[in-house]
């Protein structure tokens, strides 16, 4: 974005309550006005908490995705002393730096998507699966 921000321009950012500033941060290196606001918050909530710990304590999944830190985090946290069983299952990651979360928390991603998007997660998971 550097070809196209100018100093002064005016950017607001609209993001979660959690997130990494390499992004504002780099916008103001450029010169810009930029403001962050918090447009939502990711939550460690999940209804599902029994259906989601069969599945991994029967082994009925192959693989686990995880498309940014906050899903590393709060699946953690709803697993709680289960996490273990997500040793049970390939760990797929949207990137590095949800890879980085993944081995902060002892895990080692399996998979981890070359282009940081859902294409990209997919596209890796098939090749993963292809070999």
């Amino acid at each position: 974005m550097a070809d196209t921000i100018t100093a002064g321009d005016k950017i607001l950012i609209a993001r979660a309550k959690v997130a990494r500033e390499v992004l504002p941060e780099s916008l103001r290196k450029i010169g810009a006005d930029v403001h962050v606001v918090t447009a939502y918050e990711t939550v460690a909530d999940c209804e599902n908490k029994d259906e989601l710990l069969a599945v991994l304590e029967e082994g009925s999944a192959s693989v686990v995705t995880f498309t940014s830190s906050s899903t590393v985090t709060n699946l953690l946290k709803v697993l709680g002393e289960k996490a273990e069983l997500l040793n049970k299952v390939a760990l797929a990651a949207i990137g590095p730096v949800t890879s980085e979360t993944l081995q902060k928390h002892g895990f080692a991603p399996t998979i981890e998507a070359e282009k940081y998007t859902i294409d990209g997660l997919v596209k890796a998971i098939r090749e993963y699966y292809n070999k």
